[in-house]
């Protein structure tokens, strides 16, 4: 069967995309937290079982000491469309992050007949596409921001100032203490490979932890960050391989031919806003240097924090 066009896959994927925001007691909108990020629901089979929000680690910053969370299935306050989740898993390196859905069923219901939510799930690719790819930018942008940054492209010159935009580079680091399950390796001893990718797709203030999608309407990363705010056309996501995503979420090869144990709500101090933004600079640091060797310490330091 062929690929669907890009546009028919990028629907599916736009589905897929939700918001996250702190949780909030009142349907009231001006009573709710005005500060929220994006994320992709996925499956960790993927068949449709077992699914998560896939987001950046410091979107999930925003569950709070109690850890809960609000997913809903669009930027309006007026969807009833709306679920409450918990932070289940935070990569301790990179800007990654799962969350749990409360009383989400082990599977999605084709034969649903109310519409459900989440109602689909985005694939994960194994890998990013080549440097020069054409990869899109999905999340949903705060209040003017993303009119402001399509505004800056557009005074640049640049005419593509929408969802789509090209792959410009890819860095990858070795970690030992990657997080992953050594169990599930049989070169546990060995490093682990974290891939970075520079990218010209539009992002905007709230798309952080969206997902970047490539034409076959594949989930290759997430947001991370980027030059948004400097009125820039390059931002970076972490890249999401299938292999980093299920050993995140608990999901090895082992923990496949066995019952798998419902996820545990992961401790607040896990995602404690310091403690993630020194792994994400950390180990986000040295890729964008590499892949931006024009830009000064103190200017890799303005993009990444």
């Amino acid at each position: 069967t062929p690929p669907p066009p890009p546009d028919d896959a990028l629907k599916s994927a736009r589905a897929a995309t939700v918001v996250v925001a702190p949780h909030a007691r009142t349907r009231l909108p001006f009573m709710r937290s005005s500060r929220r990020g994006s994320g992709v629901v996925v499956s960790l089979d993927g068949a449709g079982g077992d699914l998560r929000v896939l987001t950046a680690a410091h979107v999930a910053c925003l569950a709070g000491p109690n850890n809960r969370v609000d997913v809903r299935a669009s930027a309006s306050f007026a969807d009833a469309r709306t679920r409450v989740g918990s932070v289940v898993a935070v990569h301790p390196r990179l800007d990654l992050a799962l969350i749990k859905l409360d009383d989400l069923p082990d599977a999605l219901d084709p034969s649903e007949t109310d519409e459900p939510f989440p109602s689909t799930f985005a694939p994960l690719a194994a890998a990013p596409p080549p440097v020069g790819a054409r990869v899109a930018a999905l999340g949903y942008a705060m209040g003017w921001s993303s009119a402001f940054r399509t505004a800056m492209r557009r005074r640049a010159g640049d005419s593509a100032a929408g969802v789509w935009g090209h792959l410009l580079a890819t860095h990858e680091e070795a970690f030992f203490d990657f997080g992953e399950d050594e169990h599930d390796e049989e070169d546990s001893g060995a490093p682990k490979i974290a891939e970075f990718v520079l990218h010209t797709a539009s992002v905007a203030s709230g798309c952080s932890g969206g997902p970047l999608v490539s034409e076959a309407g594949e989930v290759i990363g997430v947001h991370s960050f980027g030059d948004a705010f400097y009125g820039g056309a390059r931002d970076v996501a972490v890249a999401t391989p299938r292999r980093v995503v299920e050993s995140l979420g608990g999901y090895g090869s082992k923990t496949k031919r066995k019952k798998k144990k419902p996820p545990k709500p992961a401790s607040p101090e896990t995602y404690a806003t310091a403690t993630v933004l020194a792994a994400i600079f950390a180990s986000s640091d040295p890729a964008l240097a590499a892949m931006c060797p024009e830009l000064t310490p103190e200017q890799r330091k303005a993009w990444i924090l």
